[in-house]
């Protein structure tokens, strides 16, 4: 059985070679072996979330606030809405994920499809 100590520092091992090309890593101990190994380094793409209708933006989420840059956003979390002519439109977060910049300013004319922020998708 794995000791708490050996995931920890397997955890640490794998952080640090995240963002390594390949990896072809193993780990043998009494009783275990781990292998690991990827071909690629994982991509870390960025997401930008469109406004549905045309409109002004604005950043005020469910509970008032402005997204902030590097905030983590729940599936479905309410980031702004879209003020169009009788009605505000949310816009929200497709996935969980991390904010890396809003596109648009507050107050300014979006148009339908427009990207508006920009999110870094987190697994899970």
């Amino acid at each position: 059985m794995m000791k708490t100590q050996d995931i920890e520092a397997l955890g640490r091992m794998l952080e640090g070679l995240a963002d390594a090309p390949t990896l072809d890593l193993r780990l043998t101990r009494s009783g275990y072996a781990i292998r690991m190994k990827r071909d690629a380094a994982p991509t870390r793409r960025i997401m930008e979330v469109e406004a549905k209708a045309a409109g002004i933006l604005r950043w005020t989420s469910a509970d008032g606030d402005a997204p902030a840059i590097g905030a983590e956003t729940a599936p479905r979390a309410i980031l702004g809405f879209i003020e169009a002519e009788t009605h505000r439109i949310a816009v929200r977060a497709p996935r969980r994920g991390v904010v890396e910049r809003r596109l648009a300013p507050d107050g300014e004319p979006v148009t339908a499809g427009q990207p508006v922020i920009a999110l870094r998708p987190l697994a899970g």
